[in-house]
């Protein structure tokens, strides 16, 4: 099990002066996602080494593949999609998508709701920009630059196949241009995830990506 793999956790003891530890960072935020990367990290390292990684997947670096592989390291299928870009020999890009707004937004919706309970018919409540798929996690693969990167909050745009693939079963895909500084097209593979954290949109699962460039497909 990837579980097994989490006692990378044990590297990064709690602290009541860090800034990235569970037990005084929220869940969601960026610095708890921070941490996470980390661990799964070595977590793949422990359950997926690299070079068998590789062997394994015979060239096949697609999320139809992850299930298999999945089976076969005895790791989470999410932990699998992240090695498969961490693992895979050219430009890869792997992640989880959340269904949500900035947390600016939410809290500015809070407030507003807030403010329309106790002066109603006077405040009205909303959010000018509706919620989308924002990056969560973000793996590369060790050929890509800073570049690639997709920062955190960083959302997808409504006509990509990330939200197809929200909706439909089983990997979904398409060419697409990432929402990243690199400005390069590739081939975008989106499935739903099968875990879905206790804060994930209830009509808006969390959806898992893994985007290869054009060249290398």
């Amino acid at each position: 099990m990837f579980s097994i793999g989490q006692i990378t956790h044990t590297f990064f003891p709690n602290s009541v002066t860090g800034a990235r530890f569970r037990n005084i960072c929220e869940s969601s935020s960026k610095e708890a996602n921070e941490l996470e990367r980390l661990c799964d990290l070595g977590a793949s390292e422990l359950l997926m080494p690299f070079d068998q990684f590789r062997a394994a997947a015979t060239g096949n670096y697609s999320l139809s593949n992850a299930e298999s592989l999945a089976a076969r390291f005895g790791s989470s299928f999410e932990a699998t999609v992240y090695r498969l870009a961490t693992a895979h020999p050219a430009l890869a890009v792997a992640g989880l998508l959340q269904y949500r707004q900035r947390k600016e937004e939410e809290r500015q919706a809070q407030k507003l709701e807030r403010q329309s309970f106790l002066f109603p018919g006077v405040i009205k409540s909303g959010i000018s920009d509706p919620p989308k798929y924002r990056r969560q996690s973000c793996y590369l693969s060790e050929q890509c630059s800073d570049d690639f990167t997709v920062r955190w909050n960083k959302s997808f745009d409504p006509s990509s196949v990330i939200y197809r693939a929200a909706t439909s079963a089983g990997v979904q895909a398409s060419i697409e241009v990432l929402p990243n500084e690199a400005g390069l097209s590739g081939r975008l593979e989106a499935i739903r995830a099968p875990f879905q954290r206790e804060n994930a949109h209830p009509e808006h699962p969390d959806v898992l990506f893994l985007w290869t460039a054009d060249n290398d497909v």
